[in-house]
């Protein structure tokens, strides 16, 4: 959930690889994989459904 947290925060890719300790790459894999489980296409979408879902607070 950090990376949604993060994303809702307004933090790009990079920016989230350096917060997590993680590859650009990586970042982007599990983004992909939010994505399919949100059932959604993009950054956006899926924060509003997080939060309509209340897996984040806002």
């Amino acid at each position: 959930m950090a990376i949604l947290q993060y994303i809702s925060d307004g933090l790009g890719t990079k920016e989230i690889a350096a917060k997590l300790f993680l590859a650009d790459r990586t970042v982007e894999y599990r983004l992909t994989q939010i994505y399919k489980k949100l059932e959604v296409k993009t950054r956006g979408e899926a924060v509003k459904k997080a939060i309509r879902l209340q897996l984040l607070d806002v």
